[in-house]
């Protein structure tokens, strides 16, 4: 081991004098790395922690238990001529501070829940773009859904969605001008 002047050297270094780039002597400088390499290492545990945190809030956010239902109103519903199926108009809302509300209509069988998210008209279920909606039984196997739309270029692919069959139900619509 080699007495430094500056005090002692555990390296075993000969001589500490100053290096020509820094005003740090060698001791001092493979003292600091051990530092710097700590830093890091302790830089990167918290960042992975607050990543970790911020994926749990995020998978948790959007669990079912901590959702909010949506607000359903009933409208008119009609059951079947043969007394099998219902068909249901509705409005819905939810979606907490970025909201929806819309109205759709659904059909099932008499012993299921109303499913909101299981409209018979358009592509993006919650979205708004029908109203005025009539519902009428044309018999056991045909219902007739007549209702008023939003007309315009973004309206055109959701208006154009329709489910055409349910359960052996053909579905027959009639847009009102």
């Amino acid at each position: 081991m080699g007495y430094c002047p500056m005090g002692y050297c555990p390296m075993a270094i000969p001589t500490c004098r100053p290096s020509l780039e820094t005003s740090q002597s060698p001791v001092e400088l493979v003292e600091a790395k051990p530092r710097i390499l700590m830093f890091t290492t302790n830089h990167i545990y918290k960042s992975m922690l607050i990543i970790l945190a911020g994926i749990s809030l995020i998978v948790h956010s959007g669990c079912d238990a901590a959702r909010v239902p949506d607000s359903v109103t009933v409208n008119s519903g009609k059951g079947s001529p043969n007394g099998d199926f219902i068909a249901t108009s509705f409005d819905c809302e939810g979606g907490g501070a970025a909201g929806y509300a819309y109205t759709n209509v659904n059909l099932r069988r008499v012993n299921n829940e109303l499913n909101p998210r299981d409209g018979l008209l358009g592509k993006h279920k919650t979205w708004s773009g029908f109203s005025d909606i009539k519902i009428r039984w044309i018999d056991d196997r045909n219902l007739e859904i007549s209702y008023r739309q939003i007309e315009g270029p973004e309206y055109k692919e959701q208006n154009a969605t329709r489910v055409p069959t349910k359960e052996g139900i053909t579905i027959h619509y009639v847009v009102l001008p």
